[in-house]
């Protein structure tokens, strides 16, 4: 085969890769076939043979920590400009419903464009929901009772999910929340 073609091919099939054209086994065959079982000879590595260094740059990307930061303190700011303000009730769900909004959005942009870790985006996004239905619990039904089943019932759902997906710190922050919990309940 002209080496020439032979070339085009392989680009080819790394764009298939790189784009999740076709599944990384497909392409890895592919890969294989035309190259016939040897590496080529070029610095750039696959997408999944990412190095080291590339993956401290992708996290040090100040728009990946902007978007982060702003996803990680919209619930917070939210309550606390409630809190401030001393609004009404209708005012307090509006401000609330926009920060989940906000949040779930967030969500989905660092998902989609930014490709930060779903762990960490999972996290955020559940730590925000927390946040805003405690909130909501405690100023509206002020009943310590419900407010623990809440929290019983948002931990035991992060503990399933942690675990159905694998996600190690899902799973950490779900244990130290019921640990937390139970202790503040015996306390």
């Amino acid at each position: 085969m002209d080496e020439q073609r032979r070339a085009v091919i392989i680009n080819e099939i790394r764009y298939w890769k790189e784009n999740h054209l076709l599944p990384d086994h497909y392409c890895d065959f592919l890969f294989a076939l035309y190259t016939e079982g040897e590496q080529l000879e070029t610095t750039d590595p696959l997408p999944n043979e990412k190095s080291e260094t590339a993956d401290i740059r992708d996290l040090i990307n100040p728009m990946v920590l902007l978007i982060l930061f702003i996803n990680l303190i919209v619930a917070p700011l939210a309550i606390s400009v409630i809190y401030l303000l001393q609004t009404n009730w209708i005012i307090s769900v509006i401000i609330l419903l926009l920060a989940l909004i906000m949040s779930i959005y967030l969500y989905r942009y660092q998902l989609v464009r930014v490709q930060v870790a779903k762990p960490y985006i999972i996290l955020i996004l559940l730590l925000n929901i927390f946040a805003i239905t405690v909130y909501m619990v405690n100023r509206w039904v002020n009943h310590y009772y419900t407010l623990a089943f809440i929290v019983f019932l948002q931990l035991f759902i992060w503990l399933y999910l942690g675990i159905k997906q694998k996600n190690y710190w899902l799973i950490g922050l779900s244990i130290i929340g019921f640990g937390a919990s139970v202790a503040t309940i015996l306390w």
